[in-house]
């Protein structure tokens, strides 16, 4: 059940406006309905995504639109053609793990999956240590990268952050890891499936965000151009 508190309305009234359902479907995924959050996020004043929100506003501008497309990066016609799925489009990044078991053959590949943009939380970390990684010199001692570049240092970086993830995945666990739908064994993957991808790396950001503060820290000041304090 989603929680009640601070930038979230106690309780939402029926959503009439499909504008107003593609929204709070939008917020409900990425923030479990914080607006507040949500706003801070996507650069909108909180009272315009809460009337948004709770459809005391149904026409917003494009301008509105723009930011919350541009944030998680979704078409504006999902906002605008009431002819698409309600279904918030899931797209993001891509990494790199080492193939299943059943799926190796004689040629080497990389398994690609999609980590959303809505599942903001570990976004922030997976872009933090890969833009990190990135503006070191290449050395063996590199921190988990070595001296790899290219989609073999994706695939490190990718493999050491989803480990409780994959290490579900080796024990046997269905669908630990929704990958992208170019190759799927067993069955595609549903709306369900990826929504409930969201939810677990949304998890899984906030686990690592607690873990590793200080690392993150220094790998966002270098990248920032801020001398990180020894």
């Amino acid at each position: 059940m989603r929680k009640t508190g601070p930038g979230r309305p106690k309780k939402a009234r029926k959503a009439h406006s499909f504008v107003t359902r593609r929204v709070r479907r939008l917020v409900d995924l990425a923030h479990d309905g914080n607006i507040r959050q949500a706003a801070d996020e996507c650069g909108l004043p909180y009272a315009t995504l809460r009337d948004l929100y709770s459809g005391r506003r149904t026409n917003p501008g494009l301008k509105t639109l723009k930011k919350l497309a541009e944030r998680y990066e979704i078409p504006m016609g999902w906002f605008t053609d009431e002819r698409q799925s309600e279904e918030v489009p899931i797209s993001g990044y891509v990494g790199y793990l080492e193939p299943r078991a059943e799926q190796r053959g004689p040629r080497p590949w990389l398994r690609d999956i999609t980590i959303p943009f809505a599942a903001w939380e570990f976004v922030r970390v997976i872009k933090a240590l890969d833009d990190y990684l990135e503006s070191l010199p290449a050395t063996p001692e590199r921190p988990i990268v070595g001296d790899s570049a290219g989609k073999e240092g994706l695939k490190r970086l990718t493999e050491f952050l989803l480990q409780p993830i994959l290490a579900a995945e080796a024990i046997g666990e269905p669908d630990a890891v929704v990958p992208n739908t170019a190759f799927v064994p067993d069955r595609m993957p549903t709306k369900q499936d990826e929504e409930n991808w969201v939810r677990k790396l949304r998890l899984l950001g906030n686990l690592w965000e607690s873990l590793i503060p200080g690392v993150l820290d220094r790998a966002r000041k270098r990248t920032q151009g801020v001398t990180p304090v020894a």
